[in-house]
């Protein structure tokens, strides 16, 4: 009959072990599709800015001077820059996107409030 005991306490250990390995894998897989998909968030969220202010910034080019709009944003500390003439680059974190743009405009650093305003010196001034 000790010997039957000790033959259950195995099995039960070997089923809780493959238990406990299932468990494991499971949860590191599923902290792995988490990761991503925020990734895959934010990137889609500064895809989205970038389009929001670029499209501000032409019906402001557009428009001209003395017309102004003011806008709030989902990111804060990003960084807008215009690598060449037509193009504007936000940057946020390590991810970046571009869209392209009608006039140039002031680069800089800005929170999630901004003001847009025609013009400055022939640029779009971005407050």
């Amino acid at each position: 009959m000790i010997h039957m005991k000790a033959q259950v306490s195995i099995e039960f250990l070997i089923v809780f072990t493959i238990f406990l390995a299932i468990l494991v894998v499971s949860m590191i897989s599923l902290s792995y599709v988490k990761e991503k998909g925020e990734e895959s968030l934010e990137e889609q969220r500064i895809r989205l800015t970038v389009q929001e202010i670029s499209n501000t910034v032409n019906n402001i080019c557009i428009l001209g001077k003395g017309n102004s709009r003011n806008i709030h944003l989902q990111l804060e500390n990003y960084s807008l820059e215009m690598p060449n003439f037509e193009t504007m680059r936000l940057i946020y974190k390590n991810n970046s996107a571009t869209e392209k743009v009608l006039c140039e405009f002031t680069e800089g650093t800005y929170s999630n409030n901004i003001k847009i305003s025609c013009c400055e010196e022939n640029k779009i001034l971005i407050e």
